[in-house]
């Protein structure tokens, strides 16, 4: 099945490689007015056209949908979802090369042309993306998969599975060692009886995948069945392994100490060299976006000091790397002195403190410009957990397990929680980010750096996430 899903991919891949070529090669005719019967003549020299500006074109747009899954096809999505993947894709390709050409003008390719590129790309890409589809490719079967545990690690795994339909996973049943469950329905699925039942399940059932979610110890009887279908082939995974993936986040309640010692490592978010290279790029992107906004940013500082009375920005004691504390930057978006009658609290989505003009800079996340400055000096990373405050910060570390692992690296303008959940405002929700937050700094990468910038685009856009 790997190899056949392997061929697939790079059969969509080449499609869409020659029709972003060939709209490179439509653009340019359309700018500037070229023969195209010229083109193929024998005289014709294919470096005249792809060379520079159409190059760099062809390389970015190809680089961005390898890193937004456009070539992910072992999920169901219906015809909107992937036009509207394809549609924010070209968005983000088309931003990214407005800053590359920015930088480097003389392979600038003219704004007339990037409108007809994208343009043709989209029209051509849908044809050919709903073709390939619907007619060409041939849905991958589903994995079936059973559930060894019908404990909370089951049931979360359940929730994963209901949650994340289009995975490729399909669950069928369980199996538990504890009797008294035998028999109950969980969430749709049946516990069929006890692990002794494994090979008779798998054969009858035509059994994929064994996800063991056991968070405790696993006794003698369980190990010894899953052996014996380890030794005769069985595909054998654990939860926690199942759940990251189709997830994007760590089920920290339902993991074992030693699954962050021998597990996925945090080498790279600690790694010397990471955090030099990451430190070169928030400066590069802080100058450049303070440079870019300063006209904004002004606006909105007039704004605030003439809407209502007290500061234009507001200052906050915020924990940083290593659980240093800094002050954070923002332009204030609350009535003058919000807690002073009732202390530190959560922020609210529909907060009553956040004046009118205040809603509408949390909406557009302009309130968050000022932190540019503190990226600048050091105290956050342009990408990384989101910063905290230092009263919220102690009892989380008492409430939530590996609460203090998110400082290993700086706090983040934006980062993987920030643009898959919605906004903070309850211990619940610091444990849902926390378990995003660890996903990153587990497999953090440049690529997903990459992902992130992209879809903090589309939430600024569409004005999701926090």
């Amino acid at each position: 099945m790997f190899k056949k899903e392997q061929l697939w991919k790079r059969i969509l891949f080449l499609g869409d490689f020659l029709i972003v070529a060939l709209s490179v090669y439509i653009a340019l005719i359309l700018r500037f007015s070229f023969d195209p019967y010229q083109w193929f003549s024998s005289a014709f020299d294919p470096f005249r056209v792809f060379t520079g500006a159409s190059t760099i074109s062809i390389a970015v747009v190809m680089l961005v949908f390898s890193l937004t899954e456009m070539y992910r096809i072992d999920v169901n999505l219906n015809r909107l979802k992937q036009i509207i993947r394809l549609m924010m894709a070209l968005l983000a390709s088309m931003i990214i090369l407005s800053f590359v050409f920015y930088w480097i003008p003389h392979y600038r390719l003219l704004r007339l042309g990037q409108i007809y590129m994208f343009v043709s790309m989209f029209v051509v890409l849908a044809a050919w993306r709903y073709q390939f589809f619907t007619r060409v490719f041939p849905r991958l079967p589903r994995k079936r998969v059973l559930i060894v545990g019908a404990g909370d690690s089951g049931r979360m795994m359940m929730d994963a599975f209901n949650t994340h339909r289009d995975s490729l996973y399909e669950p069928v049943c369980f199996l538990d060692d504890n009797p008294q469950l035998h028999g109950e329905e969980i969430s749709g699925l049946k516990v069929l009886g006890d692990s002794d039942k494994l090979e008779s399940c798998i054969d009858s059932l035509n059994i994929d995948t064994i996800v063991v979610a056991v968070k405790d110890k696993i006794g003698e009887k369980l190990t010894r069945n899953l052996l014996n279908c380890k030794i005769k082939g069985k595909h054998i995974v654990d939860a926690s392994s199942v759940y990251r993936e189709i997830s994007g986040k760590i089920p920290i309640l339902h993991m074992q100490d030693q699954w962050f010692i021998f597990g996925p490592s945090f080498q790279l978010a600690a790694n010397v060299w990471t955090r030099r290279f990451q430190r070169v790029f928030d400066i590069c992107v802080s100058v450049f976006m303070l440079l870019l906004c300063a006209p904004l940013m002004l606006l909105a500082y007039l704004a605030v000091r003439l809407s209502s009375p007290g500061p234009a920005i507001f200052k906050q004691e915020r924990v940083g790397l290593n659980e240093k504390p800094y002050m954070l930057y923002k332009f204030r978006t609350m009535v003058q002195d919000a807690e002073k009658n009732t202390g530190a609290v959560w922020a609210q989505q529909n907060d009553p403190r956040v004046t009118g003009l205040g809603r509408f800079l949390r909406r557009s996340r302009i309130d968050e410009l000022p932190q540019l400055w503190n990226v600048l000096k050091g105290d956050m990373s342009f990408i990384g957990p989101r910063p905290e405050r230092a009263e919220f910060v102690e009892k989380l570390k008492l409430r939530i397990p590996y609460y203090s692992l998110r400082f290993i690296m700086k706090p983040g303008l934006t980062g993987w929680a920030q643009v898959n959940y919605r906004y903070g405002a309850s211990e619940e929700d610091a444990l849902e980010k926390l378990r995003y937050e660890l996903y990153y700094l587990q497999e953090m990468s440049i690529f997903l750096n990459l992902i992130i910038m992209v879809r903090t685009v589309q939430t600024v856009l569409f004005h999701r996430g926090s």
